[in-house]
């Protein structure tokens, strides 16, 4: 007959233990035994890039029961502001009103010391407010980073980033202020004590002391990063009007809890580890540690012309194109920028300036952080220098001219996209010269907009979201992704032939006959526009949106990039 009375429990179970370092288990066992509390392990969040271990445990309270909640065992730079977690987690929930019932963590309980710079902190999850299903459901953004990266999902993590960045920015520090400072004020909110005496990058600092440096694969000097930290002479004086407000303050994969099952639904992420959240941060910092947090676990898997490409990427998504990028990084950046800047509203300008001093700041970050690769190091140092020379107002040196690689700028997967065949298009017109298997046609650099830009373009813009929810088959699916690809690239070799797959495609899918136009606003042919007007942001299509006050950023279906103002 079973025992009604409680099992006796190790302080800590054996599965728990076995993920913690030796120090660090004997320390919560000591905890748990002072504190009358038994952990035991009831899932593990595995990381294997940082030294942060995250799970789920059941914790067993003396006199008040049994409750899941998150525990963390992580590496804190300052002893100081492990204790003041606490503190920080209970001020981002007291301050964030209804987003924090719906998106943050409250503190379970104060930060135990493990080992070193090594501390236990405690996270309670209320999953039923954010969403009905369990912590089983759930997964650190890096599932999702996972999967991009290994094929099996491309489509999660863009879509996941862009919209926990637009509510944390819109819902979360929707109500924000300016404050105005020096640039090496600003970059320190970002690297804080990294250049100090005992700081990852005080060494570095300490070598690297010109106005500029010579870098390896750069053309020509680049201004020294390091220096814009600490040289106010560097920026000539120069004042940041920041965009604050509430911020998690170290954003990354890892701090992420998403809903994956039955199906990944965004809406429903939690934000783990708030020890460094701020109600008077700066707004665009953020959204950049999150995307170089990505770039920094996917350079190790890039081609180097890939790597290159990445540099253009960060640095200017509106208008980068996306080269040998692949195509769910790249709309992973793009999506993220063109959320951030959607919720800059008004304080655009102030934005996109600071902007650029984050990527700076972020980038000497992942120079300095340990988990970052030795080889990956300078991508960073070179992408901090390429920052500041853009905020300088310098354009970064021209590589010197050379023979063109076999395969050039395209999106993700591009390399098999070929021109339909013109026989396979009734009544099409005869098409150009279509690349052949293998080969993809090189993205014209051009100095300005097109003189004639293909109007199939802004077709497949105005229809791409109808054109997919109608592809009932992978074949339709597999058609319409080699259209947008194409359009993406912008090369206008086979116009004609792939004007007449879209007519087939507005045909078959749509019943749409080859040449009605749409009397959409915003469409050419359709209603006056009223409002502010936006047109293609890589100027490759004629598509042109209006913006009602206070609407959204219209954003191009191709790519996801936020359009660009042309009129109002």
């Amino acid at each position: 007959m079973a025992s009604e009375t409680h099992p006796a429990r190790e302080p800590v179970d054996a599965a728990l233990r076995a993920l913690l370092p030796p120090r660090a288990a004997e320390a919560l066992w000591r905890f748990a035994v002072q504190s009358g509390t038994a952990f035991e392990l009831a899932r593990h969040y595995p990381n294997a890039r940082s030294g942060a271990v995250v799970c789920a445990v059941r914790e067993h309270r003396r006199h008040a029961g049994v409750r899941k909640i998150i525990l963390k065992l992580d590496t804190v730079r300052d002893a100081a502001r492990a204790h003041g977690e606490y503190v920080q987690q209970q001020s981002a929930v007291h301050e964030g009103g209804d987003f924090a019932r719906r998106h943050l963590v409250q503190p379970a309980r104060e930060p135990v010391w493990a080992d070193g710079r090594l501390w236990f902190t405690f996270q309670e999850l209320a999953t039923g407010e954010a969403t009905d299903m369990g912590l089983a459901d759930l997964e650190v953004l890096t599932a999702l980073l996972d999967a991009a990266r290994t094929g099996s999902d491309e489509d999660a993590l863009p879509t996941a980033c862009a919209h926990i960045v637009r509510s944390v920015l819109g819902d979360w520090a929707a109500h924000r202020d300016t404050r105005t400072m020096d640039v090496p004020a600003f970059l320190r909110l970002h690297v804080r004590d990294r250049l100090d005496p005992g700081g990852d990058l005080h060494a570095m600092a300490s070598a690297r002391t010109a106005a500029a440096l010579d870098l390896p694969d750069e053309p020509g000097p680049l201004a020294n990063p390091l220096r814009l930290v600490t040289d106010s002479t560097m920026t000539a004086g120069r004042r940041v009007v920041a965009v604050v407000g509430k911020a998690h303050g170290d954003l990354h994969t890892e701090n992420v809890l998403v809903p994956v099952r039955p199906v990944v639904a965004p809406d429903g992420f939690r934000l783990i580890d708030l020890m460094k959240y701020g109600s008077a941060a700066p707004l665009t910092r953020d959204p950049v540690h999150l995307v170089l947090y990505i770039v920094a676990r996917s350079l190790a898997g890039l081609a180097p012309q890939a790597r290159e490409a990445l540099f253009g990427v960060v640095l200017d998504p509106a208008t980068a194109p996306s080269g040998p990028v692949p195509g769910w990084l790249y709309r992973t950046v793009v999506g993220v920028h063109a959320a951030a800047e959607g919720c800059a509203r008004s304080l655009i300008d102030e934005w996109r300036e600071q902007a650029i001093l984050s990527v700076l700041g972020n980038a000497l970050i992942f120079v300095g952080r340990a988990s970052t690769r030795d080889e990956d190091r300078d991508w960073f140092l070179r992408l901090a220098a390429r920052a500041a020379d853009a905020y300088l107002g310098r354009a970064a040196p021209a590589p010197p001219v050379s023979p063109a690689p076999e395969v050039t700028a395209v999106p993700a997967r591009a390399s098999s996209v070929v021109a339909p065949a013109p026989d396979r298009l009734a009544g099409a017109p005869a098409a150009e010269p279509a690349a052949t298997a293998g080969e993809v046609p090189p993205v014209p650099v051009a100095a300005g907009p097109r003189r004639s830009i293909p109007d199939w373009r802004s077709r497949l813009c105005r229809n791409l979201a109808a054109l997919r929810t109608a592809a009932q088959d992978p074949a339709s699916t597999a058609r319409i992704d080699a259209l947008a690809e194409a359009a993406s690239a912008g090369h206008a070799g086979a116009d004609a032939a792939w004007s007449g797959e879209l007519d087939r495609l507005m045909l078959e899918l749509l019943h749409e006959e080859p040449g009605a136009r749409s009397v959409l606003p915003g469409a050419p042919g359709g209603a006056p526009l009223l409002h502010e007007r936006y047109a293609c942001p890589g100027e490759r299509c004629r598509r042109i949106e209006q913006r009602r006050p206070g609407g959204p950023l219209p954003t191009c279906a191709v790519t996801g990039q936020a359009m660009r103002l042309r009129a109002t």
